[in-house]
């Protein structure tokens, strides 16, 4: 167990590290072994949690989707609202610890079709999370008059991924991006909900 979490915690490292000269010099000036130096490992280590550069940019979905999947079943006591908008509370606080994050994420996997095509493994594993959701709260009648649970999912989901992109384009204040997102949440729990 403490293995596993010295692991975890040496991955993270390498990811901000990554990030923060990503941020500092862009992506493609980075080399790895700038990386390795400035987490004081090896060429190797770095090898063993990311197979090539572009893994650390996809490391970000996949670490969300982890953090998605821990989440669930702490919030399973609360009803279904509650906790698609803790769910996205969640997922936003890592962006507002390093609001830098998304930016070069996001120009990144603009820029190659390569990482766009691994990052929508990600992005689909989170929609079948929140249609889950959806379809419960269908069934225990949170949700009323039968909308379809993929068109919702889609609408949350686009809510979600227009209020980062904006927020990271219009350098916006850390409060701003969750108060955005679940004002907008909420406008949508309405009418699903009416």
């Amino acid at each position: 167990m403490l293995r596993e979490a010295k692991k975890k915690a040496l991955k993270e490292k390498i990811f901000l590290q990554s990030m923060r000269l990503f941020v500092e010099k862009g992506f493609d000036y980075v080399t790895i072994e700038e990386i390795t130096r400035s987490c004081g490992i090896a060429k190797g280590t770095f090898y063993n949690y990311f197979p090539q550069k572009e893994s650390i940019l996809l490391y970000l979905g996949s670490s969300q989707m982890e953090f998605i999947q821990q989440n669930i079943s702490k919030y399973a006591h609360l009803e279904i609202k509650e906790r698609i908008f803790k769910l996205f509370d969640d997922l936003t606080s890592r962006y507002l610890e390093h609001p830098e994050l998304i930016r070069v994420f996001l120009s990144e996997m603009i820029r190659s079709s390569g990482l766009m095509k691994e990052e929508q493994k990600t992005i689909d594993h989170f929609r079948s999370v929140l249609m889950k959701l959806i379809d419960e709260a269908k069934q225990s009648n949170q949700i009323v008059g039968n909308p379809s649970s993929e068109h919702v999912t889609s609408v949350l989901m686009a809510i979600y991924f227009y209020s980062l992109v904006n927020w990271s384009i219009a350098n916006s204040d850390k409060k701003g991006l969750k108060s955005m997102i679940r004002n907008q949440l909420e406008i949508i729990w309405k009418g699903v909900h009416s």
